[in-house]
């Protein structure tokens, strides 16, 4: 049975032929890129990263089934990381002209994966969609599911959208107070270390860990520890 260390060189091995093919893709040189993803999968078979990657791959060359395959993948292996393919997945449906399945793919990910993130996702894609009532909905009946500081400063944003004239100023006002406390919650944050960070890494800029770094925001952290 492979213990901890074993662990952590298949994960370090796994990122790099990543970095690898990312590169290669780069130059648009698909078949050694594949090549890299295919080897990062064999070495470490949840490498969240090399799949995200094949399914930008082949989003790129115009696969389109096959993207959607590759990020629906994702799940199985690690869906905190679901966020991080969302809108590709979405845009992908809609060059399909299958707006509406990509929506409702992503609105059960939302439900049993929720996060900030997805939630963010959905929202804007709910509001182009169906329209202001539609991504109030969603959002209110989220915040309602899973409280946090962040959904609700979007169901502020929601709801001034769907808000009489004269109530919006007001709404604006509470909804600039609550971002102002939000900030400090929305930053992403280490699983291994606790660093914390503005935007999401592959590898956490405090211990160097691989894919120890979800796009998880710190309030998430503190509401499921």
């Amino acid at each position: 049975m492979p213990n901890h260390s074993d662990h952590l060189w298949q994960k370090e091995i796994a990122e790099f032929r990543c970095e690898m093919a990312a590169n290669e893709m780069l130059h648009d040189r698909h078949d050694e890129a594949r090549r890299l993803l295919d080897e990062a999968l064999v070495v470490n078979r949840k490498c969240v990263r090399a799949t995200l990657l094949l399914g930008d791959l082949a989003a790129k060359v115009g696969d389109g089934e096959t993207a959607i395959d590759c990020w629906k993948r994702i799940e199985q292996q690690n869906p905190v990381f679901l966020a991080l393919a969302a809108e590709k997945l979405l845009a992908v449906h809609i060059q399909l002209g299958r707006k509406e399945q990509g929506i409702q793919l992503l609105r059960g990910w939302l439900e049993r994966h929720p996060s900030l993130d997805l939630l963010d996702s959905v929202f804007r894609a709910e509001l182009d969609n169906d329209g202001a009532e539609a991504a109030y909905a969603l959002v209110r009946d989220e915040l309602r599911r899973n409280p946090t500081l962040l959904g609700l400063d979007k169901l502020l944003e929601a709801q001034i959208l769907v808000a009489p004239p004269e109530k919006r100023a007001d709404l604006e006002l509470i909804k600039n107070l609550i971002h102002n406390h939000t900030r400090r919650v929305a930053r992403y944050r280490c699983d291994a270390c606790g660093f914390k960070a503005r935007q999401f890494y592959w590898r956490c800029p405090g211990c160097g860990g691989w894919e120890t770094y979800p796009p998880k925001r710190t309030e998430e952290f503190d509401i499921t520890i």
